[in-house]
């Protein structure tokens, strides 16, 4: 049995949880306001789907465009200046491979 305060103890055992699954809270969180988001852009609701569908109403098209060039912007940013992401952390590194038949 340890002798540390009960506060100091506390502090200790969170920091070291955080640091253990610091990857899954990030992912957690950054899950938590991506559901949000897509919730406010309309994307869970079956009308603007269908509105779409049907070039009625273009914002759900709006907000996926927005998303392939916020993606493609991010992968491009990772692989020109070799970024280190904060989920793996280790270097990323983009390479072209042949594409091989099964």
């Amino acid at each position: 049995m340890h002798k540390l305060p009960w506060l100091q103890s506390f502090k200790l055992s969170s920091i070291a949880f955080t640091h253990a699954y610091r990857t899954n809270i990030l992912a957690t969180i950054m899950g938590i306001i991506f559901g949000f988001l897509m919730s406010r852009a309309g994307a869970t609701t079956y009308d603007y789907h269908a509105e779409m569908f049907l070039f009625i109403d273009m914002q759900l098209m709006k907000v996926i465009g927005t998303a392939v060039v916020v993606a493609i912007i991010g992968v491009t940013l990772l692989k020109n200046f070799t970024l280190m992401p904060s989920a793996l952390g280790v270097k990323w590194i983009l390479s072209k491979s042949p594409i091989k038949k099964v």
